[in-house]
């Protein structure tokens, strides 16, 4: 569950030694962290428990991050530069937008799809902070942002509707993620990827110019 970025720098250089070992330890914390939230509820985890799961002290812990909130906050930096990634290797080489669509989709629900307690954690410590409410929200807008730069390309080469605004097609891509994971949380016979994809269809059948 390592960061995509996490060897890089925002300029998309690699990182020097100290840095490098600085995104290591923030991952290794958060892997810490997310792998607990799978085992237990969010509200009994404590940052103690935390450090002794990834091997560090408390000083080196808050070095990194305020509080567990924090911590879980970063899942977020992730699943952005996972969608940012993704979108930029698109266009670049020219990739489908519908497969690239659809690869965003399981991609981004990989980590909170590995339990339904820790997608529950994972509301619990989000919607519990207003700081981590605005963390998000903050990087789902950066997420669409990316998301327009994609569709926008697509409507542009007419494979796309224009009736409805770019930005309103990436918001309804993202509402795809949000519905199906949530339902899928407290809905045991629904096959996670199996209804991203039926879902994904639907929107996607929405949205092009090709016949359905």
């Amino acid at each position: 569950m390592n960061s995509l970025h996490s060897m890089t720098s925002t300029q998309g250089q690699p990182l020097g030694r100290r840095d490098r070992r600085k995104a290591e330890m923030r991952s290794r914390i958060v892997d810490a962290s997310l792998d607990l939230f799978t085992r237990q509820d969010y509200l009994d985890t404590t940052v103690e428990q935390i450090t002794e799961a990834a091997d560090v002290g408390k000083g080196t812990f808050f070095n990194y991050f305020a509080s567990k909130e924090r911590a879980l906050d970063e899942l977020a930096v992730r699943q952005l530069a996972r969608v940012e990634s993704a979108v930029e290797t698109a266009l670049k080489q020219g990739r489908p937008a519908r497969d690239t669509m659809r690869e965003i989709l399981h991609g981004i629900s990989e980590t909170p799809g590995k339990s339904r307690r820790l997608m529950r954690n994972l509301l619990v410590g989000t919607f519990s902070s207003e700081h981590s409410c605005e963390h998000l929200r903050s990087h789902l807008e950066a997420g669409m942002a990316a998301m327009v730069r994609l569709i926008e390309r697509e409507r542009a080469a007419g494979t796309l509707l224009t009736e409805e605004g770019a930005r309103a097609q990436a918001q309804r891509f993202f509402q795809i993620y949000t519905g199906v994971i949530v339902m899928w949380t407290i809905q045991p016979d629904v096959h996670l990827h199996d209804w991203l994809d039926h879902c994904f269809d639907h929107y996607w059948a929405s949205i092009s110019t090709a016949p359905s």
